[in-house]
């Protein structure tokens, strides 16, 4: 039934415009596996699923920050060609940012503590800078602009469709019943990601609609996570 559903909202995505395509493949492809991730698997699993958690959220932020940054760029315009795009996306400082907190990890190479304690201000700022971010996306939404057969399919893509496939991928590949697997079923029945709602109002990307998604997926998570939770 659920992949009838999601071959027929891949279907249904085909015909949209593209920034309505690329608004769609942000808010269903990228899950708050981070500060909403993180602590509920603490919750449910414990410190030793915790670890997983984070070595899945590491993955996550490069690939949210690189693809999903690219996904925004080249749907901020019908005209933008892909070269366009990946310029846009590499001039983005987080990008480089990786590549530098990613040598000096390897190369052991240890930062003044000035500079140290000024990254680390800016990183307790993030996540609050974004909630505020989402939070006056929000106050300007026109709801009756919104497609809400958009919003609940991606909302049901995310809640039920991603869980269903990561338990049937952990099945194909012998993990079931391993602590990995439960952690990968937590993190993939999160809810749209936060920053998918900063990528869309930066370029333009139907930021309404993702907004919105996150923040009913957010809601609604709290009934359907408790759900999920019977898997692990």
């Amino acid at each position: 039934m659920y992949i009838y559903f999601d071959c027929y909202s891949c279907e249904s995505i085909l015909k949209y415009q593209k920034k309505k395509k690329h608004a769609m493949l942000l808010a269903g492809v990228f899950m708050n596996g981070g500060n909403y991730g993180l602590p509920v698997v603490l919750f449910a699993i414990g410190d030793d699923g915790f670890v997983y958690a984070m070595m899945i959220m590491v993955i996550m932020s490069v690939y949210m920050n690189t693809i999903g940054l690219y996904i925004a760029a080249s749907g901020a315009d019908e005209n933008v060609s892909k070269k366009e795009a990946f310029i846009k996306t590499i001039k983005i400082p987080i990008i480089p940012a990786i590549v530098l907190g990613a040598m000096t990890r390897m190369l052991d190479i240890g930062l003044p503590v000035s500079i140290e304690n000024t990254v680390s201000f800016l990183a307790d700022a993030a996540i609050p800078l974004i909630m505020i971010v989402l939070g006056i996306q929000l106050s300007t939404i026109a709801f009756r602009s919104i497609s809400f057969k958009s919003v609940s399919s991606l909302v049901f893509l995310r809640l039920f469709v991603s869980p269903l496939l990561a338990i049937g991928i952990i099945y194909l590949m012998g993990l079931n019943g391993t602590l990995l697997a439960s952690v990968v079923i937590i993190i993939a029945a999160m809810p749209t990601a936060a920053n998918t709602t900063m990528f869309s109002v930066k370029y333009n990307v139907e930021p309404d609609l993702v907004s919105s998604t996150t923040l009913i997926s957010t809601l609604l998570s709290l009934i359907t996570l408790p759900i999920w939770f019977q898997f692990i």
